[in-house]
């Protein structure tokens, strides 16, 4: 017969196996998204062993999700799901840390940050003394 590793588990598994550990530690809306982003990762890859996901692997599911038309927000948000699914695996000492190149880079959906420059920023109007910082003017005939 085949030799099994202990420990060895499909993907379908290993997200099931995950979860229950877990237990009610996170919100079952939180549970939902994790499971969807893990069947929708398990559609694109397959269901392999987990410890055989690569990085590969990783941005192929980036790639399909960017393809179907997902906005980067949605991508980062399934990743996210995702990695924590692996490093709670590594946590566990159900996977090795040298394979945390599973844990799936998304620098690249990163938002750039927009700087603007004000050329004469000491041209703004400060506010008069009667309005407060909340923006509402204090009315002073009727003592508010």
């Amino acid at each position: 017969m085949g030799h099994v590793e202990p420990g060895s588990m499909r993907l379908r598994d290993f997200t099931k196996d995950s979860l229950a550990r877990t237990g009610d530690q996170i919100r079952e809306s939180t549970r939902c998204e994790t499971e969807s982003a893990m069947r929708d990762f398990i559609g694109t890859i397959g269901n392999i062993d987990f410890r055989n996901v690569s990085l590969a692997h990783g941005e192929q599911y980036l790639q399909t999700c960017l393809d179907r038309g997902n906005t980067k927000a949605t991508v980062a948000k399934k990743l996210r799901h995702i990695k924590r699914v692996f490093k709670l695996a590594v946590n566990r000492k159900q996977l090795d840390e040298t394979r945390c190149s599973i844990l799936l880079c998304r620098s690249h959906l990163r938002r750039r940050s927009m700087f603007i420059p004000i050329p004469n920023a000491e041209g703004f109007r400060k506010l008069p003394k009667n309005v407060p910082t909340n923006g509402i003017p204090k009315d002073r005939s009727n003592g508010i």
